[in-house]
Order: structure tokens, then C-alpha cells, then sequence
């Protein structure tokens, strides 16, 4: 995991509040991670696990595109279409053990009618800048218990890290989301106090 110190401070505004969000530099995690493809995955409850994870994966970037749809400000679609790239990146990577593995890879070209994920996603993001929050929350947190649950097994080295890698993505993404759910929910306070 990345270092604190390796964060800096950007100040943004959505829906006219000025946001101080944290960013860092994940631009290596790829790199990491294509150094990890030669890994051999041979288990078949292993495999059965790491299909389950690129198909979650692969769900939660077709939510993100679905809310990010429906997103009127431009730097909360950018958000959200980058947290849609990192579940896509994720997808790849299984795909790679999977494919070393001799396992078909996992599609990574979804709808909207694909899962109950995307089709709360579709719901919700109709629903407003809080709802679409909401929705996308909701696919954090599940895919961030399925991360926590594989990480408890027992993986190689190799297997773990990756895992570890898509955990701080999953993470960071829950935190940001959560923030800004919080701040959506403040202002409507603060409109119907006014209004």
C-alpha cells in the first residue's frame, strides 16, 4: 500500500462546493500487477474464486458507467469513470491468471440488465447526485467484503498482492464515495432548512 506522504491535495468543486479530496499516485498498481501475471493459479475452488471476482469486478465498471451516465457535473463523471477504469483493470488482471490457467476469461462488456449491481445503478442514478452516490456505495461495499473474505485465504504470494493491490483501490474508492454522499446530504439539508 502506498504511504500517506505520497498523497497531495487537489481543490475541486461539485455542485458548487469547493472539494479538498486526496489523490494518490496509483499509477504503478498496473505495473505491479502485470509483473504478477505468470503467476499459476491450479486450485479449482481458487479459480472458481478469482472468476467470481473479475465477474463482481467487471458488474461494478458497468454501474460506475451507468451512474457516471448521470452525472451533471464533470469532475464527479471523471471520478467516476476513473474508479470504473480501476474495476476494469481488475478484470484484466484475473483475466490474466485466469488465461495462464487455461480458464475462458470473464467478459468485461456488460448492460444494464446484466446484474441486480448495474440495475441499481441504473435506478438510483436517475434519482439524483445522492441516490447515484448511494447506489455506487452500495457496490463498494460489496465488493470490498468479497476483497476482505479472499484476502483471509490462504493464496500464494503472488495471488495476494494482487488481491491487496485491488483492496486499496476498493477502499479508496468507498472513502471518496462516502464523503461526497455525506456532503450531497448536507446540502439537502441545508436546502430544505433554507427553502
Amino acid at each position: 500500500m502506498r504511504s500517506p506522504d505520497h498523497a497531495e491535495r487537489n481543490d475541486h468543486s461539485i455542485n458548487g462546493e469547493n472539494l479538498v479530496r486526496n489523490e494518490t499516485d496509483f499509477s504503478n498498481l498496473a505495473a505491479e500487477e502485470e509483473e504478477l501475471e505468470d503467476v499459476d493459479v491450479e486450485d479449482d475452488d481458487d479459480l472458481n474464486l478469482l472468476v467470481a471476482m473479475a465477474e463482481l469486478d467487471a458488474e461494478a465498471a458497468e454501474a460506475y458507467r451507468i451512474a457516471a451516465e448521470y452525472a451533471d457535473d464533470p469532475l464527479l463523471r471523471a471520478k467516476l469513470e476513473e474508479f470504473r477504469a480501476d474495476h476494469l483493470r481488475h478484470v484484466e488482471t484475473f483475466n490474466r491468471l485466469l488465461t495462464n490457467a487455461g480458464v475462458a476469461e470473464v467478459p468485461a462488456d456488460l448492460d444494464e440488465d446484466s446484474s441486480a449491481v448495474t440495475m441499481l445503478a441504473a435506478s438510483m442514478g436517475s434519482m439524483g447526485v445522492r441516490a447515484a452516490l448511494m447506489a455506487m456505495i452500495a457496490n463498494e461495499q460489496l465488493t470490498t467484503a468479497m476483497y476482505e473474505a479472499a484476502m483471509e485465504l490462504p493464496f500464494e504470494d503472488e495471488v495476494a498482492r494482487i488481491l491487496e493491490v485491488h483492496m486499496a483501490d476498493e477502499q479508496r474508492h468507498l472513502d471518496w464515495l462516502s464523503e461526497q454522499e455525506t456532503r450531497a446530504g448536507n446540502e439537502e439539508l441545508d436546502a430544505e432548512a433554507g427553502g
